[in-house]
């Protein structure tokens, strides 16, 4: 069990979007609390060492090379049950105007904060949606969506199915 917690802490340490690290972990070590034997112990933590490595290289991948929106995308991915306004971004790192941080964002990324605090709750509410046993309104509230409706249509657009189909899919 700590050889996947030593993974998860050198897949952060290599750029991994933390929550994300997290998960990879939690799925293992949740797997390594219910195996029957020896020879199930080693694929487990070799499954999650490869995952947690392919993180590290996708993150790299995404990497927009600004300091500031680096920094934004790290404020913005460790908030995302909170009510997050422009301003508070831009306080948080140290960048003033929000107006400035917005376009930089919006110019380095290709997209906007609000679109990209939007894809990183849906990756969140995947995670909740296979690991939580929460309703998918109360998960939908927890991600600061406005109701149920509209994450659903969120979730629809960026996987292709809606919350119910995932959980089901992913659930067994």
């Amino acid at each position: 069990m700590s050889l996947v917690n030593t993974f998860m802490i050198a897949a952060i340490q290599g750029g991994a979007y933390p929550p994300e690290a997290n998960w990879i972990a939690d799925r293992a070590l949740r797997r390594l609390n219910t195996f029957d034997g020896l020879d199930e112990l080693v694929p487990i933590a070799y499954d999650a060492g490869l995952e947690l490595c392919e993180l590290v290289v996708a993150s790299k991948r995404t990497d927009t090379g600004n300091f500031y929106v680096e920094q934004d995308k790290r404020y913005l991915s460790t908030h995302l049950t909170q009510e997050i306004h422009v301003t508070e971004v831009a306080d948080a790192i140290g960048l003033p105007p929000p107006a400035y941080l917005s376009r930089l964002f919006k110019r380095t990324t290709g997209h906007t904060m609000r679109a990209y605090l939007a894809a990183e709750r849906i990756k969140a509410a995947q995670h909740l949606l296979v690991a939580d046993e929460r309703s998918i309104a109360q998960i939908a509230s927890r991600l600061r969506f406005c109701d149920q409706s509209n994450f659903t249509q969120v979730f629809r657009r960026q996987t292709g199915l809606t919350p119910r189909q995932y959980r089901d899919a992913n659930c067994r």
